[in-house]
């Protein structure tokens, strides 16, 4: 076959070739362009790949990287991201191999770094998913790959994959494509241009489709990027997953520029021939009779490439085409059989294949083996299943890869010193001709063989490596597997394999792969294979909740709770059933079972949340801490007990729904987490318990401002002897949500809130991510943040949680209160909407709900709403309502400080428009101002607030100097914090007072001044309305 091996040459492709090289420098111009996905199509054979590949000269010459990841065809439930994991394999080795002085392999860590927030739990999901990653981590000492990788030891055996637990919807909010997006966000750009190819999409797998719908969407057009793919068209149909992500990406605007590839003309396949056989082109004498051999090589083979280099070493094996002793070419045309039918080409590959299977035993194994292990494989495996000896099998592999057959990619050296090879298939259709070679009424059972042969010979850590491979080898027919023993053993395996999906976050997968497991298990399995089953179950129920599914999570875990031996056993259900609970928003409910699990664990909540009692523990907890000195407190030894270790994992699940469903119940479920670490010892979940207790302290209802500082120091030293990462979302929270809004500037508290619901989403907690996207929302109305950019910055968190499949009203609230700022609507102060309407209307039927931060939420934004657009009407409804809520249970001191101030600015406008008494007008609030101030570290978050009320209540009652000063003091303060917002209210208000007090051009000037600062805060239309006052 020598002179006519596959040829990488391009033929007749010029036209589909320019738009390529067109695509990619639009990829890679330094001026913005829409997102593109450029995607080659054509039927098997047509020169997909080889065009393809024709970028990767071009890339690396620019110092860029080309990197590919094919998809398998033969494989019933493919590995997740396995063509991405492909493709980010070379990218690295690339990197590796040419990286002469370091910096590409720096550039690559800083990515990593970036796009992980240099956080542990980061770092571990994302090398769990793409291993290569490792190489880099770990090619540098072992301080920095610790560093890098952290120390599980600490979190005191709480497993890193809990995090599961908290997902809910569909894996397009899975952390694995949120870390991998980020990853090329960082490393991708115009200077270094990175081609990802992925070859025959029509086999992409389940995860990998939803993270080319994530990596394809406009918010991720990332310049240097280039997503290009090939399809077989003719094998998709328009109601493929594939077809259904292509138009969704239409939808957004995403440009699919779709490059179709035919059979090539006859002066292609002549141009094909003429480099097949190495004859110049410059032979011109030989042109007319190269025309004739190619018309009838084009009718045989429809113009098909790869059929054209298949078919031409056939022709010449048969000597239907031969080179004579001058170096000329012949052919018989007598002897063609130019039908051109696809069938018969295709009969002639598999002829060619079964004549190399022929040539020997070892041969035809290698063949047939190699066709069931996939699109790539390795010399071990092959060694491993075919029964022919060692140095059979390396002699065929080496005529294979002459042959043109099978592409080396890689020699690994492994443990043992012995090298092993992995290879590749030149092209599927070698791949199916091979698999041919067994009947087809036999291949299911022959692949079942297969994975037998791997599940008896390979070691346990390499049968966790290939848990995927030999799992689909028997996954293509389960019903084979008769012998009970074998069926257990391969349900192990399933459950291997579905651990490894479920870490990758690729939850459909792993749903497949628990649920295959169970229908293994023999009868009364619950009896005879316990703890096989449990944990096929617990895995099932948690997989089943992470996709959304929650009819069939509860099913199986009613399943689990009848048949499991005691509560030890049932805890991983429970928790399950609670995430799924809270994360239906079925606070109530998931309290409940969590008070439920709580007594069984021996730490009962009582049924009514008495006050005073909660009080005199916290009190009692108080006093230790402050009698005990911090060095004591760290010496505290780790918890051993399963129970307790439980009850503080319980405690930090029903902590959101108890704050959202029973406030009342919150200090003491704060205290009790305390409590249990002192008494049984310290865990990784005793920072965040800590922390909440820190939080509990620092409410307005308590006031404990100094207490709760020292809370939250001992909270830190706790966590770095415990750290467990996906706990840092809670700790964020209740630290920047509570307890440095005491101590620090109001705006100091905004950013971490953003940082906080970031690794809430990449930890998976996403319950504690929408709390820091609540914070979020109001602290930029409380502190003023330009609306345009508070508004934009929403819009994307939204956008954000839009993907979570789950309503998201806390910050769809906001957005309505932005866009009511920024749009100006004149109508009324009251807000309408989709949120408003339907999810948080204030009517009698709403308050059934329970969900009181929703109501505190809405009722803040319309005060607020009211209050900038002078309705006090509306603004004394809500404030009735407001009075009814437990503002300081639920939200931290800068949500309770900004509720007093406008409550009471609601009332002086009542007021001053007659609806209230001038001496008790905003007095409530003013007294409660002050209280909150009494306890402030960093006064100035409140002073411009009271100096306004008092000012205001100087004018009601006619005290113009004392107002004036008051005036002048909310104004000073209001500029010192930054509260643009307030400093155009208090200019606003001062002018009210000149414009009373007769003094007109004291009046204008302060409403010209409160109209550009209304203008820079982004309320156009308030400062319009005052800037027509003037005129």
């Amino acid at each position: 076959m020598g002179s006519t091996r596959l040829t990488s040459k391009i033929c007749g492709r010029e036209l589909q070739q320019q738009q390529l090289y067109e695509a990619y420098r639009r990829r890679n111009d330094p001026m913005p362009s829409p997102q593109e996905i450029v995607l080659l199509t054509g039927p098997s054979g047509s020169g997909k790949t080889v065009l393809a590949k024709s970028l990767a000269r071009r890339t690396e010459a620019e110092r860029g990287y080309f990197c590919w990841g094919k998809c398998d065809q033969m494989q019933h439930c493919n590995e997740p991201f396995a063509p991405f994991n492909a493709a980010v394999t070379q990218l690295v080795e690339t990197i590796l191999r040419r990286d002469d002085t370091g910096e590409e392999t720096e550039r690559l860590e800083e990515a990593i770094e970036k796009a992980t927030k240099d956080t542990e739990l980061g770092v571990t999901l994302l090398c769990g998913i793409f291993s290569v990653f490792r190489k880099v981590l770990f090619c540098e000492s072992q301080d920095r790959s610790a560093r890098f990788l952290g120390d599980s030891s600490k979190s005191n055996g709480h497993n890193v994959q809990h995090h599961h637990n908290h997902h809910s919807g569909s894996s397009a909010e899975s952390p694995a494509i949120v870390l991998f997006c980020n990853f090329l966000r960082e490393f991708c750009c115009i200077q270094h241009p990175v081609v990802l190819l992925l070859d025959d999409w029509q086999w992409l797998d389940q995860s990998s489709l939803e993270l080319l719908m994530v990596l394809g969407a406009p918010e991720n057009n990332l310049p240097g990027l280039m997503i290009l793919g090939t399809c077989r068209g003719n094998e998709v149909s328009p109601h493929d997953p594939l077809s259904v992500v292509l138009r969704g990406l239409e939808e957004q605007n995403v440009q699919i520029t779709n490059i179709e590839l035919q059979g090539l003309s006859v002066d292609g396949v002549q141009a094909m021939i003429s480099d097949l056989l190495h004859l110049p082109s410059s032979a011109t004498d030989k042109q007319e009779s190269f025309r004739s051999l190619a018309q009838m090589v084009h009718e045989l083979t429809g113009g098909n490439p790869f059929f054209i280099q298949q078919n031409l070493r056939v022709l010449r094996d048969r000597k239907l085409v031969y080179q004579t002793k001058d170096g000329s070419w012949l052919w018989n045309e007598e002897e063609f059989d130019a039908t051109g039918d696809e069938y018969e080409r295709t009969r002639m590959l598999d002829a060619e294949i079964r004549r190399l299977g022929d040539s020997s035993l070892a041969m035809e194994e290698t063949l047939i083996v190699a066709s069931f292990l996939g699109a790539s494989f390795c010399q071990k495996h092959l060694e491993l299943v075919a029964n022919s000896d060692r140095e059979g099998i390396r002699n065929a592999v080496h005529v294979l890869v002459n042959d043109g057959v099978f592409q080396q990619q890689e020699a690994v050296l492994q443990e043992n010193e012995s090298i092993n090879c992995y290879y590749r298939w030149r092209h599927d259709k070698y791949q199916q001709a091979s698999s041919a070679l067994v009947p087809a009424e036999t291949r299911r059972e022959y692949s079942v063989n297969v994975g037998r042969k791997l599940l008896a010979k390979l070691a346990p850590n390499d049968l966790e490596e290939d848990a995927y491979l030999v799992a689909n080898m028997f996954l293509q027919d389960l019903s084979i597997l008769v012998d009970s023993r074998e069926r257990i053993q391969v349900s192990r395996l399933l459950r291997m394999a579905g651990i490894r999906a479920a870490s990758s976050s690729a939850f459909e997968s792993a749903v497949s792969f628990f649920s295959q497991g169970i229908s293994l298990l023999p009868e009364k399995p619950w009896l005879n294979e316990y703890d096989l089953c449990l944990a096929l179950h617990n895995g099932a129920i948690e997989m089943e909740f992470c996709t959304g599914r929650f009819q069939q999570s509860d099913q199986l875990f009613e399943i689990v709770i009848q048949n499991t031996k005691g509560l030890e056993d049932q805890l991983r259900a429970y928790e399950a059933k609670i995430s799924s609970l809270s994360a239906r928003h079925l606070d109530l409910e998931a309290v409940q079972l969590g008070f439920k699990v709580l007594k069984r664990l021996g730490e009962p909540f009582p049924r009514r949340a008495i006050k005073l009692h909660t009080v005199i523990r916290i009190a009692k907890t108080v006093l230790w801490l402050r009698r005990t000195s911090t060095e004591t407190i760290l010496k505290t030894h780790p918890m051993q007990r399963w129970d307790k270790l439980a009850a503080l994992r319980l405690l930090q699940m029903i902590g959101s729904a108890v704050i959202r469903g029973k406030p009342e119940y919150g200090a003491l479920w704060a205290i009790r987490g305390v409590e249990i670490s002192i008494k049984y010892g310290f865990s990784g979940m005793t920072p965040p318990t800590v922390f909440a207790l820190a939080m509990i302290l620092g409410t307005t209802v308590l006031g404990m401002t100094e207490d709760a500082k020292r809370v939250a120091q001992i909270a830190h030293m706790i966590d770095q002897r415990y750290h467990a990462p996906e706990y840092t979302c809670r700790m964020l929270m209740f630290e920047y949500g509570y307890v440095q809004c005491w101590h620090s500037p109001f705006r100091s508290c905004v950013e971490p809130q953003v940082t906080g619901m970031k690794a809430g989403l990449l930890s998976g907690d996403v319950e504690i991510a929408f709390c820091h996207a609540a914070f979020y929302c109001l602290h930029g109305f409380c502190t003023g943040i330009r609306l345009q950019e508070h508004v934009s910055a929403m819009a994307e968190q939204y956008k954000e949680f839009s993907k979570l499949k789950q309503k998201m009203p806390f910050v769809g609230l906001g957005l309505e209160l932005g866009k009511r700022l920024l749009e100006g609507n004149e109508t009324d102060s009251a807000l309408y909407g989709a949120f408003c309407d339907k999810e948080t209307d204030l009517d009698e039927a709403k308050w059934g709900r329970k969900d009181k931060s929703l109501l505190v939420l809405s009722c803040f934004c319309q005060l607020f709403l009211s209050v900038y657009t002078n309705d006090y009407s509306y603004g004394l409804r809500v404030s009735r309502r407001l009075r009814h809520l437990p503002v300081g249970e639920i939200y931290g001191p800068m949500l309770v400080v900004q509720v007093q101030f406008l409550l009471g600015m609601a009332n002086v406008l009542a007021a001053h428009a007659g609806r209230k008494k001038p001496r008790s007008a905003g007095l409530r609030a003013l007294k409660k101002l002050k209280a909150l101030n009494r306890n402030m570290t960093w006064k100035e978050n409140v002073l411009n607030k009271i100096y306004l009320l008092e000012a205001e209540r100087a004018v009601l009652i006619g005290d113009r100097e004392t107002a004036s000063s008051k005036f002048d003091s909310a104004i000073q303060y209001a500029e010192e914090s930054g509260f643009v917002h307030e400093m155009a209210l208090a200019h606003e208000r001062l002018a009210f007072a000149f414009s009373q007090w007769g003094l007109e051009e004291e009046a204008q000037t302060n409403r010209t001044q409160s109209a550009i600062l209304y203008q820079q805060w982004g309320f156009d239309r308030k400062g319009a309305d005052l800037t027509m006052k003037e005129k």
